[in-house]
């Protein structure tokens, strides 16, 4: 990703600009483009939704269920009319009509595209085209030519599989509604990930955020190498996040199955090759919930109590502060392609943890209450009396073990495997806010 190249640009923003370019002397080739630039946090009024936010998720709160609307949501985090303006007549100064511009619901996000010329004299740089010894193609300014500019195929889809058979199997017969966003997002490659199978959330949230209406609780099971994602577009994603926080939508991310790091690539990918545990994003984003996996013990012990950690999941970060939770992740059984295949992992726990949320919010939404929405503070003080605990085991990763597992909270389990009578009771039991609060 470029830095921010011109002073006006940051004057005039307050949002991310993705661009997509092509070559305006082979407009039918495969080379593309994308550059975002993303203005500092204390620039924007993301502090102010952050309030709300807190105030509408802490139990303790008067506010707590007046979740925010849509409308409401925007008009916290939309740049000024005098902002837009300005970047209008940037724009136009530069060939840019209006009427190119799209927008999302808030429009503190804008995207146009582009002839690689225009984007050139636009911002100032150059680019040139650069072929992998593969034949893939990419455009680049010089300063961010990856390591490897391979897209690879997604290949076959069993973990969607997975996720869709646990969710329903769980709570059959709430609806399922499945997403399928396509894209290659801003990408830097480590030893981990050489090539950009990162996952498009800007994509998502934009189209996410411009719904009336969305489920309460959404699972994601996929994730990214956090240092493979340049830190403005983590950032800019986990404040979309909020977003949707603030708009009573719970969102649980798989935190990963390499435990603190995949063993042989764990150093940094900046330039010193540093060793160091590898988060993951966006499960490292403050403002979703992250979901780890455990596993029973040995036969001896009462197979339905999850007492040890499997080698599997991350739950911190070096971008953000971090909560989390695990859940039930060991050999669960999915249909595919006409036989039974076992799977285990977050990708399992993921989707059995958000299910479980789910039904707390049918049990609450029937009782004519707010449901739960960012779920962190409600977990990390009433909720954490819906645990069962996991006190054995530990992550491994990076050739050796990672965090191990203790009594109460821990860095490895957070508060632990969440206990579906116990959290609707603590659900139900009387809080601050009584709110109905919904997007809309």
């Amino acid at each position: 990703m470029l830095p921010i190249v011109t002073p006006i640009v940051l004057l005039t923003l307050l949002f991310a600009l993705d661009i997509a370019l092509s070559s305006r002397v082979r407009p039918r080739t495969p080379y593309a483009v994308r550059d975002s630039h993303v203005v500092p946090r204390k620039w924007t009024r993301f502090d102010e939704l952050e309030r709300h936010l807190y105030e509408v998720s802490d139990p303790s709160h008067h506010r707590y269920g007046q979740h925010l609307t849509s409308a409401e949501v925007d008009e916290l985090v939309k740049p000024s009319d005098d902002a837009l303006e300005l970047l209008h007549d940037w724009l136009l100064d530069n060939g840019i009509e209006r009427r190119r511009l799209e927008y999302n619901s808030a429009k503190n996000w804008i995207k146009v595209t582009l002839s690689v010329q225009a984007v050139e004299g636009l911002l100032d740089t150059t680019y040139s085209i650069y072929k992998h010894e593969e034949g893939d193609y990419t455009v680049r300014t010089a300063q961010e030519i990856p390591d490897n500019a391979t897209q690879l195929d997604t290949g076959t889809d069993l973990k969607g599989n997975l996720d869709a058979e646990t969710l329903i199997a769980i709570d059959y017969p709430t609806p399922l509604i499945a997403f399928t966003t396509g894209g290659s997002p801003p990408f830097d490659p480590s030893a981990s990930t050489t090539t950009d199978t990162n996952e498009p959330y800007l994509t998502w949230l934009n189209y996410a955020l411009a719904q009336p209406d969305l489920p309460q609780t959404i699972s994601i099971s996929y994730g990214d190498d956090e240092q493979t994602v340049p830190y403005a577009y983590a950032t800019l994603a986990c404040q979309q996040f909020a977003q949707l926080g603030a708009g009573g939508i719970t969102l649980l991310f798989a935190s990963g199955d390499s435990g603190v790091g995949p063993t042989g690539a764990c150093v940094s990918n900046d330039g010193k090759t540093t060793t160091m545990f590898l988060p993951s994003f966006p499960a490292s984003c403050p403002y979703v919930t992250t979901v780890g996996a455990t596993r029973t013990s040995p036969l001896e012990s009462p197979p339905s109590i999850p007492l040890t950690i499997s080698p599997r999941g991350r739950g911190f970060s070096n971008y953000f502060p971090r909560p989390r939770v695990p859940g039930p992740g060991f050999r669960f059984l999915t249909v595919w392609d006409g036989g039974v295949v076992v799977l285990d992992g977050t990708s399992v726990s993921t989707p059995t943890a958000t299910r479980v949320v789910s039904l707390v919010n049918d049990t609450l939404l029937a009782a004519g209450r707010a449901p739960l929405g960012w779920l962190n503070p409600w977990l990390y003080g009433v909720g954490k009396g819906g645990v069962t605990d996991v006190v054995e085991g530990s992550a491994t990763g990076c050739g050796g073990e990672g965090f191990p597992a203790e009594a109460g909270w821990d860095a490895v389990t957070g508060w632990s495997t969440p206990y579906f009578p116990k959290l609707v009771r603590l659900a139900l039991e009387g809080v601050a806010g009584t709110g109905m609060g919904c997007r809309g």
